[in-house]
């Protein structure tokens, strides 16, 4: 009986062990997007989901960040894809200001975290991927950033 104790704990520990052992899966294909060359009046976060991308599905963009000058109907997230060879596989935008929660018409200190929902035409060219998400009135871009995804 005592030794089926002692293997039980044993096992226990190892299982508990083993779970918090990260993914490096899952950290791999989470990318890190960072801002574009250049000067933009505005900075944002970018977050991907579901990952890998959604070819042939609704993938889903959420910008967030804090409005340094005003934005007003009119301004568009354009989501751009290429592979790794720099080919151009999506590009696309959506009218920001139209998305449920969007803070459009908004100024100076607003904070906003919206999805932007894209339905990506299927691809069957492997990855990684380049993605650039921009945030844009007219010809000016107000917020650039980019990143690449592993898959």
């Amino acid at each position: 009986m005592k030794q089926f104790l002692v293997l039980l704990l044993i096992l226990l520990v190892t299982l508990s062990s083993v779970h918090s052992i990260p993914n490096h899966l899952q950290i791999r294909n989470t990318p890190k997007f960072a801002e574009c060359r250049g000067k933009f009046p505005e900075k944002i976060n970018v977050k991907l989901s579901p990952l890998p991308l959604a070819f042939g599905k609704t993938q889903t963009v959420t910008v967030s960040g804090k409005l340094k000058e005003f934005i007003s109907d009119g301004t568009t997230l354009r989501l751009g894809i290429s592979n790794g060879d720099g080919d151009a596989i999506f590009s696309e935008s959506s009218d920001f200001c139209a998305v449920p929660g969007s803070p459009c018409p908004a100024g100076p200190g607003t904070k906003f975290n919206t999805p932007v929902k894209f339905n990506l035409r299927n691809n069957d060219t492997p990855g990684p991927f380049k993605v650039l998400v921009r945030l844009e009135i007219g010809d000016e871009i107000l917020a650039c950033s980019r990143g690449t995804v592993d898959e």
